[in-house]
């Protein structure tokens, strides 16, 4: 019998606690949460406003487009993961 496995839901807490530690993530979890900084700010933000709107935190995990946003140091993992053959 075949059984399902399901990798992202074992590599999501990996996946969240490298953007923890990844700026990139970490820069864009604090814009989410503060979209207004200052004058300049918005109107930086206003130009890339239907990008930044694309970055999301789900269940726990910075997303982009509604697709987990993979820090650089686990892509190599989850490319392997998710195109090797079995």
């Amino acid at each position: 019998m075949a059984t399902t496995v399901e990798p992202l839901n074992d590599l999501l807490p990996g996946i969240e606690a490298a953007q923890d530690a990844d700026q990139l993530a970490i820069d864009m979890k604090n814009n989410i949460g503060y979209p207004g900084l200052s004058i300049a700010r918005e109107q930086d933000q206003s130009m890339n406003k239907d990008l930044d709107m694309q970055w999301k935190v789900i269940v726990g995990a910075l997303t982009n487009g509604g697709r987990a946003y993979v820090p650089e140091s686990l892509r190599t993992q989850v490319i392997s993961l998710f195109h090797d053959n079995p």
